[in-house]
C-alpha cells in the first residue's frame, strides 16, 4: 500500500516528536493538551524498526530504546487497555 511506505524524512519526525512527547510537556502546555498523546508517532518507529535493514535497524533501535525507556519510567501500566494494543498504548 501507498500509505505503508516510510520515507526517512517521516521516521525522523516521528522520533523528533516521539522524543519531544516523552521528555514531558514544555512550559505552558496543559494537562489536556498533554493527553492527546501521538502514538502514531511511535506506530510509526516500530514500523521502521520491523522493516529496515538490520544495521539500520540497530542504529534507529539505539535513538528509540532510551525514549522508551523514559516513556516506560513516568507512566504506568493501564489496566483497562485492550490486550492486544501495543505496548505505548497501555500505558497512563
Amino acid at each position: 500500500m501507498e500509505q505503508d511506505r516510510l520515507s526517512s524524512g517521516t521516521v525522523a519526525v516521528a522520533l523528533r516528536i516521539w522524543a519531544q512527547v516523552v521528555r514531558g510537556p514544555g512550559p505552558g502546555v496543559s494537562h489536556e493538551k498533554w493527553c492527546e498523546f501521538p502514538f502514531e508517532q511511535r506506530e510509526i518507529l516500530e514500523r521502521a524498526l520491523c522493516r529496515l535493514p538490520p544495521r539500520a535497524a540497530r542504529e534507529l533501535r539505539e535513538l528509540v530504546r532510551p525514549l522508551d525507556e523514559i516513556y516506560l519510567a513516568n507512566t504506568s501500566n493501564d489496566p483497562f487497555a485492550a490486550r492486544g494494543d501495543p505496548w505505548w498504548r497501555r500505558r497512563i
